[in-house]
């Protein structure tokens, strides 16, 4: 990446809006890498405990903070997870 890309993502990482709220109004889905050092274990688990409708939270073993790129399969059977848990269509995969 170039590096005007890189300072323009962290940027808009930095500057997003705060939307926790969130969080006590929808169902949502969390996938996160066990190793991840941008958003620790343990930080995550004091976020789900605090939040009022508990998320769907499903843990990539042997993965950082990107498990789309580094456990890719594993990735792929969260998601497909996801849409299981919260489609009222199963798909028959």
């Amino acid at each position: 990446m170039k590096p005007e890309a890189v300072v323009a993502i962290t940027k808009g990482m930095r500057d997003r809006l705060d939307n926790r709220m969130v969080l006590n109004q929808k169902k949502i889905a969390i996938i996160q890498g066990v190793n991840d050092p941008i958003i620790p274990l343990d930080q995550m688990n004091k976020a789900i405990i605090s939040v009022q409708i508990q998320p769907y939270y499903h843990l990539i073993e042997h993965c950082g903070h990107m498990g789309f790129i580094e456990k890719t399969e594993e990735f792929h059977a969260a998601i497909l997870a996801i849409i299981d848990k919260f489609s009222d269509v199963k798909p028959n995969y």
